[in-house]
């Protein structure tokens, strides 16, 4: 089957590596305690490609975009819903200077968190979300969030908003072009859609299996180059790219992976002496990246870039 980009919509894309669905399942299971075979529909493997018009890296098949039963379970996760974001703060940076004529609807908005904070600063704001047990937790605490798909919230208030956000969105998304489309139907003209993702350059490229950066979870990489790209693709003019600091949550995740770079850990033979070697050797790892977190903590951190990259768009 021939393979298009998701974005020029052209062959245009290379093949970049496989991975054996039999991994994903053993890795989530061990990582979440959560079993993932449903979610990938029996195939085999997956393959991530990068489309060469753009620099997006996709994954295919298609199909293997997580359920919502999936982010139920995840949600699960203490660290799945965070009430305050980096991309909340620099978005709000953009938000509020142009009260009170904004109008903002975040899609994906989660617990809707940040609708509550821009209910909190003023701003006429409406959520979106998919996840239904999310819903019912942002209705309860009396928030305009609806369990309703972007498509027919487009068709039910076109041109109504002067700012669609979405953060952590659109990396999970199969048709990115389709569903950016879906946003600018509900901007209004020179309206202002703002978006979150994960920068697939940040420090944790160097991980070789990102299980919440691949399927069911993830289904496309970004970076700033990609998201220049789409100018040529969509009636959009790219006016910011804010980048992530490291944050405190991502300290000992980078420290691990940066030392993991310099002290690389093969695995032990079954000699007594190499399990040994590598029982030393572990021991040292996990002090060295004790010690750089340590560092990072003291405020190296604020000069190194972190995990995500905000970019802020105007309609055209």
């Amino acid at each position: 089957m021939a393979i298009i980009s998701p974005i020029s919509g052209s062959f245009n894309v290379r093949l970049v590596r496989n991975y054996a669905t039999a991994e994903l399942i053993e890795r989530w299971q061990k990582s979440f305690k959560i079993d993932i075979t449903s979610e990938l529909h029996g195939h085999g493997e997956i393959e991530l490609y990068e489309c060469l018009d753009t620099g997006l890296y996709f994954f295919m098949p298609l199909a293997m975009a997580g359920s919502e039963y999936l982010y139920q379970q995840l949600q699960q996760q203490d660290f799945y819903y965070m009430k305050n974001k980096w991309e909340y703060e620099q978005a709000m940076q953009l938000l509020l200077p142009l009260l009170p004529e904004t109008k903002v609807l975040e899609v994906g908005c989660g617990r809707g968190y940040f609708v509550n904070q821009l209910k909190q600063a003023g701003v006429e704001s409406t959520g979106l979300e998919l996840n239904q047990a999310a819903v019912q937790y942002a209705q309860a605490n009396k928030l305009p969030v609806h369990a309703e798909c972007l498509e027919h919230w487009a068709h039910k208030y076109p041109g109504q908003y002067t700012h669609i956000c979405s953060f952590q969105v659109l990396e999970h998304i199969p048709q990115p072009k389709e569903f950016i489309q879906q946003c600018l139907a509900c901007l209004a003209p020179n309206g202002r859609l703002i978006l979150g993702v994960p920068n697939r350059k940040s420090f944790t490229r160097h991980l070789e299996y990102d299980l919440l950066d691949m399927p069911p979870h993830h289904m496309a990489r970004w970076d700033a180059q990609t998201f220049q790209a789409l100018q040529s693709y969509l009636p959009i003019q790219l006016e910011n790219i804010f980048y992530e600091p490291l944050g405190n949550y991502h300290v000992s995740l980078y420290a691990n992976i940066q030392i993991d770079r310099l002290w690389r850990l093969s695995k032990p033979h079954q000699s007594i002496g190499h399990k040994i070697i590598y029982k030393i050797n572990k021991i040292v790892h996990k002090t060295m990246a004790q010690s750089y977190s340590f560092i990072l903590h003291l405020g190296l951190k604020k000069y190194l870039q972190g995990h995500s990259l905000l970019v802020s768009f105007r309609k055209l």
